[in-house]
């Protein structure tokens, strides 16, 4: 009896330093799903402001995103680090979008500090945002810039689209690239409408 009582008490521990595991784990996903949503928001806020051409208080908005990221990662751990995937892929959009208006080259991973998943998935989205800037760009008049801005796009797409094939480990990969071709073919068709107006206008001044 002395021995069954022995291993009952050891199982007994076994369970509550579980359960003790298993808590913690709940409270920092729910902290996390909580938290990191005003990551998201502040992104999402940045590139609003750099379509409206506050680039540096779109590039503090990122810096301000950035730091929630980084301050969540010891909490989240390798168990939910999935969970800083989604702000993470946002701040990449808008640190990339960012890059293209102001002429600049894209940022690398590395000096972002993302996940891999975090940085190609916020790249596919960039691509709706860079169509965006072409055609704010078309609107007011400067074909070059656009042109400029559509070479970027489209290079950016040939570089992400053989990570397609990682669908089942990048969340809707696929799908992000449909859309991304669909953008891509959109702009294409709106910078060369714009430089055959401009052509046919030329013509008529001439």
């Amino acid at each position: 009896m002395a021995k069954d009582a022995r291993r009952k008490l050891r199982m007994e521990k076994s369970l509550e330093s579980a359960a003790k595991v298993l808590q913690e784990a709940h409270e920092s996903r729910e902290f996390l799903l909580r938290n990191t949503r005003e990551a998201v928001l502040v992104s999402g806020r940045a590139i609003m402001e750099i379509h409206r051409g506050s680039h540096r208080e779109a590039e503090k908005m990122i810096a301000g995103a950035a730091s929630m990221i980084d301050s969540y990662r010891k909490r989240a751990g390798s168990r939910h680090a999935h969970l800083l995937v989604v702000p993470e892929q946002e701040m990449v959009e808008a640190s990339a979008l960012l890059a293209v208006v102001r002429g600049r080259q894209i940022p690398s991973q590395a000096s972002l500090g993302v996940s891999p998943e975090g940085y190609v998935l916020g790249l596919m989205d960039s691509l709706g945002e860079i169509k965006r800037h072409i055609v704010d760009l078309l609107r007011r008049g400067q074909l070059g810039p656009a042109r400029a801005a559509f070479e970027v796009m489209e290079g950016l797409y040939s570089m992400l689209y053989p990570l397609v094939a990682a669908d089942r480990v990048l969340k809707e990969a696929r799908r992000k690239m449909d859309v991304g071709r669909m953008q891509l073919e959109d702009a294409r068709v709106l910078l060369a409408q714009a430089q055959i107006a401009r052509r046919l206008g030329a013509r008529k001044q001439g």
